[in-house]
């Protein structure tokens, strides 16, 4: 009997389970009841392909009842046959064997790449048909990564202080985004942007350098790298930059931002307004009065 969750792969069935642990990864268990007394060997077992999701890493006994010593895994397993390959993994039965009333667990990390039936194949012996387990897995799609820029006038007339936030989406390691005005442009930059420590996702404080990298043709430098620290940010961070920038005209003040150069930028933008900057209350009198030399 193989179990994984209310799921029969066949045979008597006795429990499991499947629980989303993140973004289209689930973290699984499969449970095998042999059903008749087994030596030492191996437990073959397979992820039905094609299906919508695979196996990240070996899995692990992770409980046991009725062998003699606690079995474990290897990966990749042994030859079923010459049809349908290797195991994923074999689950290995030590000296003294199971009872056939035996109970193991193997859990499982599996990254699923759409929704539907996850299955797998369990041989307790290659000389018989194996029993198959499912349960049903549901891909998400993944949000966009975003870029927000906002602006707000300063009591300096043509001054602006905006933010840009940043969320990837995806986890990043270290390394540089790049950001770049779109010109030409309503505006510029006043100073080097900072990074706010409003910044939430991130291990350390990314910060800013100034000119950034090269983005490639035909876009040449980024005005500025974020700089991601050690340990990178995870794929809901929301890194939050502060600009400060001159206007020249009214109009739609846009910026590129990418997380990674092999990937296409996002562009995100705000309206500023210029205001001319008039004379004001000045004001300019003449007045005359004739003095007593002629002409004068």
């Amino acid at each position: 009997p193989v179990h994984r969750d209310s799921h029969s792969r066949g045979g008597s069935v006795s429990g499991g389970q499947v629980t989303a642990t993140g973004a289209n990864l689930y973290t699984c268990t499969l449970t095998i009841t042999p059903g008749a007394t087994t030596s030492p060997g191996s437990w073959l077992v397979q992820v039905v392909t094609p299906g919508p999701g695979t196996l990240v890493s070996t899995p692990a006994v992770s409980g046991s009842t009725g062998c003699t010593n606690g079995p474990s895994t290897t990966a990749p397993g042994s030859l079923i046959n010459t049809t349908l390959g290797l195991a994923d993994y074999d689950v290995v039965i030590g000296a003294g064997g199971c009872s056939a009333s035996a109970v193991v667990t193997i859990a499982e990390t599996v990254t699923v790449t759409a929704s539907g039936q996850l299955c797998q194949r369990v041989w307790v012996d290659t000389a018989s048909p194996p029993v198959t387990a499912c349960d049903t897995v549901t891909y998400t799609t993944a949000p966009p990564p975003t870029a927000i820029k906002q602006c707000v006038a300063t009591s300096t007339p043509n001054l602006y202080t905006c933010t840009l936030t940043i969320t990837p989406a995806v986890a990043t390691g270290p390394g540089p985004w790049l950001v770049q005005m779109v010109t030409p442009g309503p505006g510029t930059f006043a100073s080097t942007s900072t990074v706010s420590t409003s910044t939430t996702g991130c291990s350390t404080l990314p910060t800013t350098s100034a000119p950034g990298s090269l983005i490639g043709t035909p876009f040449g430098i980024a005005d500025y790298d974020v700089v991601i620290g050690a340990g990178g940010c995870n794929a809901s961070a929301s890194v939050v930059i502060t600009e400060s920038v001159t206007v020249t005209a009214s109009g739609q003040i846009c910026q590129r931002v990418w997380v990674t150069t092999a990937s296409p930028y996002m562009t995100a933008c705000d309206s500023v307004v210029f205001t001319p900057v008039g004379l004001g209350d000045a004001s300019a009198e003449k007045s005359c009065v004739i003095t007593s030399v002629p002409n004068v």
